[in-house]
């Protein structure tokens, strides 16, 4: 089987994480023929055959499901990353940005990232 990861961006370590965990880093590391800048690289890899599996985020899952298919890891397994969001101190519309990030944090912007499998930290 040939593997590719991300090894930039928000996926930065994230297959060395998942791999130490299973105890399969070595077989991974062995089999992984292509290496990522990032997500959308990745998926790349998957949509042009570049390679038989990746390891991504389970919101993937919304994306390209004629071309692959999404197998879930137990909990013990499971990765998670936090991401931030924040305004610019260049911004030419900080009062703009600002609404942008009370929708994102309001109860329906939450609603919307849980939709597409993002987790708010409770």
């Amino acid at each position: 089987m040939q593997v590719g990861v991300s090894v930039s961006g928000c996926l930065t370590g994230v297959w060395d994480d998942l791999a130490t965990k299973a105890g399969l880093a070595e077989q991974i590391r062995k089999n992984t023929v292509a290496y990522a800048d990032g997500c959308g690289e990745l998926m790349s890899f998957i949509n042009t055959k570049k390679v038989d599996a990746i390891l991504g985020w389970d919101a993937f899952k919304n994306l390209n499901m004629q071309t692959m298919d999404i197998t879930g890891l137990p909990k013990e397994l499971q990765v998670h990353r936090s991401t931030a969001i924040g305004v610019i101190t260049f911004s030419k519309n900080k009062k703009l940005a600002n609404g942008f990030i009370d929708f994102l944090t309001s109860e329906k912007g939450k609603k919307i990232y849980e939709e597409y499998g993002w987790h708010h930290a409770k």
